[in-house]
């Protein structure tokens, strides 16, 4: 059922619903993921990173005090803080157009999942996402995956630093904006930079 190991992934669940937590918690387990932690106040994710580094992040929608998508903004809007690349999945239980394209376009997830949601599903849409490790996109108003690059081939810790060095940050335009790429394996002062050149902040 399962072509990759998964067991080492670090994973961090946030539902205001301890309820969901624990099925998506069992959705992990039944993967064979142990090292899971599981947030019921989504406010709280931020001294949750102080002190652990997970490797995704699994957030429902609707939310209190703020939703998914202001989580993920908020995620990402960390300047000069690695964390802001963590691969994020949204789960949400509605399944309209707007709500994906918020979260994908505007919020910066890297997926999203409409309720409920399988063992295979979730599992595809893991492996997915670690597959094409996306570079990621800074302009004035949104952080997060490049949306243009499709099927990008899977880099992994065998890849030379002097590569990642090269292509670490750059600049084009597209439909008028400025982007600046942002590769995951940037450290976070090129990333503060980069964060500060999109702003036109020199």
């Amino acid at each position: 059922m399962f072509n990759y190991n998964l067991e080492k992934l670090r994973v961090l669940v946030i539902d205001d619903s301890p309820y969901m937590v624990k099925i998506v918690k069992t959705l992990l387990d039944a993967m064979g993921i142990e090292s899971v932690r599981g947030i019921e106040c989504p406010t709280n994710i931020f001294s949750e990173l102080k002190n652990w580094q997970p490797d995704l992040i699994i957030t429902d929608y609707i939310m209190e005090p703020i939703d998914g998508l202001q989580l993920i903004q908020r995620i990402r809007k960390q300047v000069a803080d690695p964390k802001r690349f963590i691969p994020i999945i949204l789960l949400t239980g509605y399944a309209h157009e707007h709500v994906v394209t918020d979260a994908r376009f505007q919020a910066g997830a890297d997926a999203v999942l409409v309720k409920p949601v399988s063992v295979q599903r979730l599992y595809s849409c893991i492996v997915s996402i670690y597959e094409s490790q996306r570079t990621f996109v800074q302009t004035a108003t949104y952080f997060g995956p490049d949306r243009r690059v499709k099927d990008r081939p899977f880099e992994g810790p065998d890849r030379r630093k002097s590569d990642a060095s090269q292509d670490a940050v750059a600049t084009e335009e597209h439909d008028g904006l400025e982007l600046v790429l942002v590769d995951r394996d940037d450290d976070a002062e090129a990333a503060a930079q980069a964060a500060k050149t999109a702003q036109g902040v020199q």
